[in-house]
Parts: structure tokens; C-alpha cells; sequence
């Protein structure tokens, strides 16, 4: 699918809308290339610059890709029942397991040696701000996230600085 480079101030997608639908958060580390799924993260400004923010657990395959790599993708597939079930897929599936990306069917492209996929209609080429984590003395007394979200690691939060909006078929 060709891409063009879009401005951020003519980006219009609801930023929750394409969460609702899953994001993938795309990965290199040297040969090594993993993609995850995203429900928990968003869009927006911080330190004077356009970000997104995804959450990862440390006890996910990409974490350690993410922590060692400076930049990652961001890229929302088109809706529709095929792309779910391999947004799911990529989701329920470790890298650390099986090629998940080969097995996708999904196509690899670069954008600057960052990696996302041909099929997707938008993509975030991202550079790596600030990944602070979340503590459980942090969150505010009532709050029932430990109990229910919660049976495994704190997530850490991946800012990332973007870089490039690419959009399938603009121009």
C-alpha cells in the first residue's frame, strides 16, 4: 500500500478509536524484530512534542527489544474482521514462541530502519523519550487497579517522540 507523510495538524483520526481497534507496537533490535498489540495507550503532546504512549509489561517479549532499541512503530491495521483476528492473534501470541510475524502473513516495511507493516493505514515512526513505569504506591487509595487489571508486573510507559505520520493512500 503506498504511504504518504501526513503533518500531525492534518492527522483528524480519533485517537481512541484506533485504540478501541488495537495498535501494533513494531520493534528492532538488530535482526531481532517483534510486534505486540496495544490496547493501553494514547496520542498527544508532552515536553513541547507530538508523542504516543503505550504501556508494556516487563514480562512481555518486546519490553526487552524495546528497552535496548531507540525507536518503534506505532501503526493501526484497517478495520474488519481479518485484520481483528490478527490484531488478536498478535496480541495472544508471544514472539519469544514463534515468528508470529511471519506467521501473520503480514508484510515488513522501514521507514528509516524502523519496522511496520505494508498493510497498515496509519503508522507512528516513533523515537524512544522516556519509559518510566508505574508503581502500585502511585495510584490513588480506592482505586481497584491492582485488583483488577493487576496479577502480574506493572506495566512501564514507552513515550515516544513522533517523528512521522504515514497514511495509507493520502496525498
Amino acid at each position: 500500500m503506498p504511504f504518504s507523510i501526513l503533518e500531525a495538524q492534518d492527522f483528524n483520526e480519533s485517537p481512541f478509536s484506533l485504540l478501541e481497534r488495537g495498535m501494533l507496537l513494531t520493534v528492532r533490535d538488530g535482526a531481532r524484530i517483534n510486534t505486540m498489540t496495544v490496547g493501553w495507550g494514547g496520542l498527544g503532546r508532552i515536553w513541547g512534542k507530538n508523542a504516543v504512549y503505550a504501556t508494556v509489561r516487563p514480562e512481555r517479549h518486546s519490553f526487552s527489544l524495546l528497552e535496548k532499541a531507540d525507536s518503534f512503530s506505532f501503526s493501526a491495521l484497517p478495520p474488519g474482521r481479518e485484520m481483528d483476528d490478527l490484531i488478536s492473534y498478535l496480541g495472544r501470541v508471544s514472539g519469544r514462541d514463534e515468528d508470529k510475524i511471519q506467521k501473520s502473513g503480514l508484510t515488513l516495511a522501514f521507514e528509516e530502519g524502523v519496522p511496520y507493516f505494508e498493510e497498515a493505514d496509519t503508522v507512528f515512526i516513533c523515537r524512544t523519550m522516556a519509559v518510566p513505569r508505574l508503581r502500585e504506591e502511585d495510584f490513588l487509595p480506592g482505586m481497584r487497579i491492582m485488583e483488577d487489571w493487576y496479577d502480574g508486573g506493572l506495566h512501564h510507559v514507552f513515550i515516544g517522540e513522533i517523528l512521522k505520520i504515514l497514511k495509507a493512500g493520502s496525498k
